[in-house]
């Protein structure tokens, strides 16, 4: 049962973590030669050197016309700096008004980001879609753990928390095999795409199937592990 509240945020950081890594493409999508469409054809013709720094030629190609390295580079950071943020907020609200609600909408912000990224067209455009998206991925960090806790055994809750993160790094595994490919084929825009669609396919699941598990529990409960939908 707790499966069915990991796929929409663990879709989400997923996208995250691959996206992070995808910097030169970004580089190169906003440096001058990036305003010719279609910009991800370059891509296929680029190959350098084994003896060139290719930090140094992402810095070189943008230091005349496109924007600073480093706020390209806010695409990666500014992301993990949101999801940290994001949990100062989640977790009160969770606690105050239960854990459905919040999963619930934190998982509508994550897919509203990916879709608001996927047709970004602009750099400052990029960073505020990858801001929101992120704020909702935060729940992976801390919603998901929380609510494992509330609805299994507390022997139970190693290798519970151990199958949904395993479950989100096979997800990073199969997108990260499959990001090159779609990049260079189609665009990096349907990599949001993708992130999207799939995880407003497991946002209905939640809707659904996904129990409230804020339960009120007596001191002899929590003294003697009695599970709370017994």
């Amino acid at each position: 049962m707790f499966t069915n509240v990991t796929p929409v945020g663990a879709m989400a950081a997923a996208a995250e973590l691959i996206l992070g890594a995808m910097l030169p493409v970004f580089v190169i999508q906003y440096s001058p030669i990036g305003q010719y469409p279609p910009s991800y054809k370059i891509l296929q013709h680029i190959h350098l050197p084994e003896d060139v720094n290719s930090l140094r030629a992402l810095e070189d190609l943008n230091q005349n016309a496109g924007p600073p390295i480093w706020k390209t580079f806010l695409l990666a950071s500014l992301p993990i700096l949101m999801i940290g943020l994001s949990n100062f907020l989640f977790v009160p609200l969770a606690i105050t008004f239960g854990r459905r609600p919040v999963v619930l909408v934190s998982g509508l912000i994550a897919i509203g980001g990916a879709v608001w990224a996927g047709h970004s067209t602009s750099l400052d455009s990029h960073l505020g879609a990858r801001a929101i998206q992120a704020i909702g991925a935060g729940t992976v960090e801390s919603l998901i753990p929380f609510i494992i806790s509330d609805m299994v055994f507390l022997h139970q809750r190693n290798k519970a928390i151990s199958l949904v993160f395993g479950i989100q790094g096979l997800l990073i595994v199969i997108l990260g095999i499959a990001t090159p490919w779609i990049i260079i084929r189609v665009n990096w825009n349907w990599i949001y795409f993708i992130t999207a669609i799939a995880a407003g396919v497991f946002w209905i699941a939640c809707f659904f199937f996904m129990p409230e598990t804020r339960y009120y529990r007596t001191d002899n409960e929590m003294s003697t592990s009695i599970h709370p939908f017994l």
